[in-house]
């Protein structure tokens, strides 16, 4: 039912070294290759030439033949860049080398003068993404900041600004995250990003009043986003979720667990998104299986928390606080079990303590 802990951590390295993909798929075979090579959709037609920005609204690209085109970023399937081997090589090992490793390697990356600018943007969040991993939330923060100072209008916007707040609110520190938000926002507007951003940042606002547990204004928050209109499909599903958590936290639960199946069946949601609906779905049968005692509801709740534990962990960039939250939950069901069956009891307390091992690995131990 449950994975061991070796073949947890095979999945989360699997995972996340395929997750490097989706942000900078670079050459292998040919890294010596000076150009950069683009998919669009919906054909996988490639084009090659030499991306020479990554901006937020869309990549400026010049082709081989010297054509300059705008391509939006809904209409990329795949990005390869090419023209540095150092590059390529620290890149490719992100999420399967340790992360020390992948730090140093990205550290002197930055350093280097002659690195493209479209590059240095990638280094600058990689590394940003990974001091949050390793619990650096400080080094995480100042990474964020740098990266929106250095590309303001750049293709991470809306991660750096997100990964700001929840550096900050990770650290317990939600009055400073809100500072840091309109700071970053109002330094942002400057170059007029467009509605999208804006509602970003509304959704942020939401979820700083969800981590205060002010669940009444982070119900009235996402709310009012999710009227807004305009919205993109994956900042619905966003607004959704936190509709949906606070439903539950407010005691309306049929309308929460009704969100959460919507959205564990979407495919415009952001994997992290996915994971928090099914977290929320375990929530509602682990209540009832502590309630009335009951294994069966307890082993659907676990069933729900082990998706977000295997293969629902969160892309580089993308908020980890729904992967920490699903091996917590995990390793509590287990104590609950344990303490239902005495015959079992041994067993299930070993499967807690293999995730609670996972999370001190991977995050630390829980804020006493």
């Amino acid at each position: 039912m449950a994975r061991s802990a070796i073949q947890v951590r095979s999945a989360l390295r699997a995972v996340r070294g395929a997750a490097a993909g989706l942000f900078v798929v670079v050459l292998a075979a040919g890294a010596r290759a000076q150009s950069d090579e683009l998919e669009l959709k919906p054909d996988g037609k490639k084009v090659s030439g030499t991306v020479q920005s990554a901006n937020y609204a869309g990549l400026e690209f010049k082709t081989k033949q010297g054509a300059k085109q705008t391509v939006e970023w809904d209409k990329v399937l795949k990005l390869k860049y090419g023209g540095s081997v150092e590059f390529t090589e620290v890149v490719e090992k992100v999420g399967s080398a340790g992360l020390d490793d992948s730090l140093a390697g990205l550290e002197k990356l930055k350093g280097d003068e002659k690195l493209r600018p479209v590059l240095k943007q990638e280094v600058l969040f990689l590394l940003a993404s990974l001091k949050g991993r390793k619990g650096d939330l400080d080094g995480s923060v100042a990474g964020w900041q740098e990266l929106l100072k250095a590309f303001p209008t750049g293709r991470y916007l809306d991660q750096a600004v997100r990964g700001l707040v929840e550096a900050q609110l990770a650290s317990g520190k939600a009055a400073e995250a809100g500072k840091a938000l309109d700071a970053a926002a109002n330094e942002a507007r400057a170059a007029n990003p467009g509605p999208r951003f804006d509602l970003a940042v509304a959704l942020l606002k939401a979820r700083i009043l969800e981590s205060q547990n002010d669940w009444k204004g982070a119900l009235a928050a996402y709310l009012a986003v999710e009227k807004a209109g305009n919205l993109a499909p994956d900042q619905a599903e966003v607004a959704s979720l936190g509709i949906a958590h606070a439903q539950q936290m407010l005691g309306q639960t049929a309308e929460a667990e009704q969100r959460y199946r919507k959205i564990a069946t979407s495919d415009k949601a952001p994997r992290y998104v996915v994971a928090g609906a099914w977290n929320g779905i375990g929530d509602l049968y682990a209540k009832t299986g502590r309630d009335k005692r009951d294994t069966d509801q307890l082993t659907l709740a676990l069933y729900c928390y082990l998706r977000g534990v295997t293969y629902l962990q969160p892309l580089e960039g993308e908020p980890t606080g729904e992967h920490v939250r699903a091996l917590d939950s995990a390793a509590q069901v287990y104590d609950a079990m344990g303490q239902i069956d005495a015959e079992k009891k041994q067993a299930y307390n070993g499967k807690a303590a293999d995730l609670r091992n996972q999370r001190k690995r991977l995050y630390g131990s829980p804020a006493k």
